[in-house]
């Protein structure tokens, strides 16, 4: 089942479309990771980065360290995000290919934005813009910056369906475009333009139905996505079907930032769809998503779920 494979199923399984390419030291992590199995994968990755190292092979160190800090991310362990990412910047700059580096700094400003540390993620945005910035992609550094502005909340500075278009064209089928392609739902749903969804919702479902269930990098849980796309467009039922899978996923994974988002999700669904006698429901979802992010310190979602929880009192 989805979000429950462990390293026998993923060493049996047919890497999907992707995810076969690089050191065979790198490939079953990122499987791992990407069909949930996070335990396996983090033992995966130190086991590969203790051979890596004996080998003197820098490159493939930074990858797997980059690896460790998305597993950490998607745990909620912020703090060793930080530590992954300096480790794998000091491996890639032995490798002379200081880029190497660019997933653990993803995974690095997406810890910041999880935590509401808006000027430091900025920062590494903004270095990236510059010549010789370690992030290779433009038009990811300019996606991941309105993303920081939507969870602040601060005015987007890029019209989403175009930014949507152009992520869509250059997106490959290279595992690093699914984050790219979860954040776009994020943006849709911050500019309230449902149809935004729709190109990366198609990528997203094909991912899913393939097994794969978490984003590398900057970490999206894909039923969390793929359900916030469907509650955009009031399709109630898929985005329950999509909050309850999500939920599963997350809890088998224990991909406790994820876990709590998709709770917000759920209950700020059940509101919108406004039947009678889902309060205690809607004040459960809320309850374990408020315990998530204290516990998380996710400072930043604390004032929606809060919200929530007072315009289900008032019904």
């Amino acid at each position: 089942m989805t979000g429950d494979f462990g390293l026998r199923d993923v060493k049996r399984a047919k890497p999907p479309q992707g995810f076969d390419k690089g050191s065979p030291l790198t490939r079953l992590p990122l499987s791992l990771h990407a069909r949930g199995a996070l335990d396996e994968a983090e033992k995966t990755a130190w086991a590969g980065l203790k051979t890596a190292d004996a080998r003197q092979e820098w490159a493939v160190s930074a990858e797997l360290l980059s690896h460790l800090a998305a597993v950490a991310l998607a745990k909620g362990d912020f703090d060793a995000v930080e530590s992954y990412t300096q480790d794998a910047l000091s491996k890639s700059e032995r490798a002379t290919s200081p880029w190497l580096a660019h997933g653990a700094l993803h995974a690095l400003i997406g810890a910041m934005a999880m935590r509401g540390r808006w000027r430091e993620a900025q920062q590494i945005l903004n270095r990236a813009r510059q010549p010789g910035g370690v992030l290779p992609a433009p038009l990811i550094v300019h996606l991941f910056h309105q993303i920081l502005l939507a969870y602040q909340p601060q005015p987007l500075e890029a019209y989403v369906q175009q930014l949507s278009a152009e992520i869509l064209k250059a997106a490959t089928p290279a595992p690093d475009w699914l984050a790219p392609l979860a954040s776009l739902v994020e943006l849709a749903d911050a500019s309230l333009q449902a149809m935004a969804t729709d190109g990366p919702a198609k990528r997203l479902s094909r991912e899913l139905q393939a097994g794969i269930v978490l984003s590398s990098g900057w970490v999206f849980l894909l039923p969390r996505q793929l359900g916030l796309s469907a509650m955009l467009h009031g399709d109630w039922g898929r985005a329950e079907s999509y909050f309850t899978q999500a939920i599963k996923t997350a809890t088998a994974s224990q991909a406790l930032p994820e876990l709590g988002r998709t709770y917000q999700l759920y209950a700020r669904m059940l509101c919108l769809k406004g039947e009678k006698g889902n309060g205690q429901r809607i004040g459960r979802l809320l309850d374990e998503a408020l315990r998530l992010f204290e516990k998380l310190e996710m400072t930043p979602f604390v004032p929606e779920t809060l919200y929530l929880k007072q315009a289900v009192l008032r019904t």
